[in-house]
């Protein structure tokens, strides 16, 4: 049996490993020294035994190192606490009057970022008979998960730092987002202070977020692990400058490549103006908003002085309003009016703001780097707002505010953008064609191959639209516009895919089985855009009426069926059972190849 355990220093990962082979050291005798020696740590694996163990969680004895390690743990006179999962009984009085922090040296194997990251994540749910895993490595194998998923959702960073006289480009995550800070504080509460077991290199700060540490490591070596070595820095001839240096740094495969022999102070400090987290500074519980209105929209939620609407008609400018509000309660607000207005601290309810003019200049400036389009309003001494026009407002709703929101800037959008989306869409009108009707096929029985006409109509939100009327939007040519008295979005695509669709021609004939296949949703319609509805008249229409909703669904066994039936089995004789709702005859094959 070995207990693998983690630890973190120096930007690495260090796993060793416990047994229940004891090898007690003797018991000190006289004055303890002021600096007291590593002594062998008596039921530590030796490196074979940790590589077998390993081998057994991802294979990762093969990509480490061996190294020699001091760990810094509570220990009695001949021993330290052994760990909760070794069975070992017979320690005796050897971890009697524990003392705190007792070095003891190790045999460990050391992992750079990159390779502790495959390490960490590649650890099984369930360890192999005879290995267990200890607290600290599944509490580090959680850090990693985090690091890959912000590296996946882009919220990382690239910076310079400067060690001594030594400079090196790093990648560095991004917390502000709530969720993200929240579940680094979790961690950080939640690791066991083993992961910071051990001891501190000579003449370096201490180190004692261990979870930040290993997440910003982790980070890094993610990055340069997706960056393969690409190149960053544009290729050219002579010397090259510090920020082309720095560039290169950035996707070295190695961290210890990542120098960066030519950066200089200015290059850093122009780095951390433009690296600096673009969120709001929340102080007193009060944090910068953006409140977008339609024109013609009144927020009466907002309230209070300085609140306004745009004007009613439709090419009138949409406003987008600068607002002080409580973190903690969205509804209170102050707009920037107010804020100018203001001497001295701002006072709102039990919340103060030291400087709000101050502050929210500051906010405005860091929320210009997610949001261009508010460079305008920030020419001015008292910026309040600024109106923007439909693809600006647009450019807003889909990038602008969840960027915000996520940098943790309030942010306040009509309640229309909320709802599902009212999509472009197309409705089928069907009727019994000309020569189905000579022919006597509209009375008593019918067959799947009479023909139908048929005309596309386009249609918004499930209403249908006449010609003219969606020609006279798709002029507009703008992602938002007011159509019958509500706001909605006509996405580009959607309106090119439509217009195509009427310059080949909208009419036309098809099968009444094609018909069925279209109104069952088996079929696709023109443009890849989504089928709203199909109207029908004659026996058509009471083909498609079938005694309720047009919809093959799955069916339950019937009564007296002795079994159960499989869910392939009962999306089968859920098709038959639409067909004998229709008065149509079908015959399923059911092949799926299982010998039967």
């Amino acid at each position: 049996m070995i207990v693998v355990h983690a630890c973190w220093r120096e930007r690495r990962l260090y796993l060793w490993g416990e047994t229940p082979y004891l090898r007690l050291a003797p018991a000190a005798r006289g004055r303890r020294p002021a600096v007291p020696r590593p002594r062998p740590h008596p039921f530590a694996a030796d490196l074979d035994a940790l590589r077998d163990a390993l081998s057994l969680l991802g294979n990762a004895g093969k990509r480490g190192d061996g190294s020699e390690l001091s760990l810094r743990l509570p220990s009695g006179k001949r021993a330290p606490v052994p760990s909760p999962h070794l069975p070992l009984a017979e320690m005796g009085d050897a971890t009697a009057e524990a003392e705190l922090e007792s070095p003891w040296a190790v045999r460990a194997m050391a992992f750079t970022a990159d390779t502790a990251l495959d390490v960490l994540l590649a650890l099984p749910a369930e360890p192999p008979q005879g290995v267990v895993v200890a607290d600290t490595l599944r509490g580090l194998a959680e850090v990693a998960k985090l690091a890959l998923e912000l590296v996946a959702r882009g919220r990382v960073v690239p910076v310079l730092e400067q060690n001594g006289r030594e400079w090196s480009a790093r990648w560095r995550p991004v917390l502000t987002d709530e969720d993200d800070a929240g579940r680094l504080s979790t961690l950080r509460s939640a690791l066991p202070a083993a992961c910071g077991a051990a001891e501190k290199v000579p003449g370096r700060a201490e180190e004692e977020d261990v979870a930040a540490l290993s997440l910003a490591s982790l980070v890094d070596g993610c990055v340069r692990q997706a960056l393969g070595g690409e190149k960053l820095a544009p290729p050219r001839r002579g010397r090259r400058t510090a920020g082309e240096e720095w560039l290169s740094a950035l996707a070295a495969r190695a961290p210890w490549q990542s120098g960066v022999p030519r950066a200089t102070a200015a290059l850093h400090e122009a780095l951390s103006a433009w690296t600096r987290a673009p969120g709001p500074a929340v102080d007193g519980g009060l944090r910068t908003c953006f409140r977008l209105s339609a024109p013609g929209d009144v927020d009466e939620a907002a309230g209070g002085a300085g609140s306004r609407a745009a004007a009613a008609a439709d090419e009138a400018p949409w406003r987008l309003d600068f607002l002080i509000q409580a973190a903690d309660d969205p509804s209170l607000i102050v707009p920037a009016e107010e804020v100018w207005r203001t001497r001295g601290a701002l006072k709102v309810l039990r919340r103060t703001l030291p400087d709000p003019q101050e502050r929210l200049l500051a906010d405005l400036g860091r929320a210009l780097r997610l949001f261009p389009p508010l460079e305008p309003a920030l020419r001015g001494a008292r910026p309040a707002g600024c109106a923007l026009d439909a693809e600006a407002a647009y450019h807003f709703l889909r990038e602008g505010a969840p960027l915000l929101a996520q940098a943790g800037f309030g942010v306040r959008v009509p309640s229309w953008w909320k709802k599902p989306a009212a999509r472009l869409g197309l409705t089928l009108n069907a009727r019994p064609a000309s020569r189905a009707a000579d022919t006597g096929e509209a009375e008593g029985r019918f067959g799947l191959d009479a023909l139908c006409a048929y005309e596309w109509q386009v249609s918004l939100g499930g209403e249908p639209l006449a010609p003219d009327e969606f020609r006279a939007l798709a002029k507009l040519k703008v992602p938002l516009v007011r159509f019958r008295g509500e706001w909605v979005e006509l996405k580009p695509d959607e309106v090119q895919a439509a217009l195509r669709m009427f310059e080949r021609g909208a009419t036309g004939e098809m099968t009444a089985a094609e018909l069925l296949r279209l109104a069952a949703g088996a079929g696709d319609a023109p443009g890849d855009l989504p089928l709203a509805g199909v109207a029908a008249e004659g026996w058509l229409k009471e083909l498609l009426a079938a005694d309720g909703e047009l919809r093959v669904e799955p069916a339950p066994a019937p009564k007296g069926f002795t079994g159960t039936l499989r869910p392939y089995q009962e999306r089968g004789l859920g098709w038959l059972v639409f067909h004998d709702r229709l008065g149509v005859g079908a015959c399923l094959a059911d092949d799926m190849g299982l010998g039967k």
